[in-house]
């Protein structure tokens, strides 16, 4: 027997997980799971067979609602940022505006300021 199947085959503190085909670890190892994910699935497995399966299944939704709470506040980073961005965009579409306005002004007043200076009159 090598050391990962020695490993394997021991368990402290009851025989709740070695008994089965297969580790949680090695679920969390294939899926990359990070703490809370991998507590939560560790409860869930364990719930029937370590003698508190009430305790088990409210850890285990503790995790769960943790994992949730920080997806939403994933998303809600994600829209405050995406209407952050369309703010800008705004912004940035109005500052075009006026700099366009602005030209505009500026080449009619270059006009103006010529037609005075040729003394023709305005038709305004």
């Amino acid at each position: 027997m090598d050391t990962y199947e020695h490993v394997m085959s021991v368990q402290f503190g009851g025989n709740h997980y070695k008994d089965r085909a297969i580790q949680p670890w090695e679920v969390w190892a294939a899926y990359n799971m990070d703490g809370w994910e991998a507590s939560a699935v560790k409860y869930l497995l364990r719930y029937k067979d370590k003698g508190k399966p009430l305790e088990d299944l409210l850890k285990c939704k503790h995790n769960i609602e943790y994992l949730i709470a920080r997806e939403e506040r994933k998303l809600n980073n994600v829209q405050s940022q995406n209407q952050e961005g369309q703010s800008t965009q705004v912004f940035e579409t109005v500052v075009q505006e006026l700099q366009r306005g602005s030209e505009c002004s500026t080449e009619a007043l270059s006009e103006e300021r010529s037609d005075e200076q040729r003394g023709t009159p305005d038709n305004g």
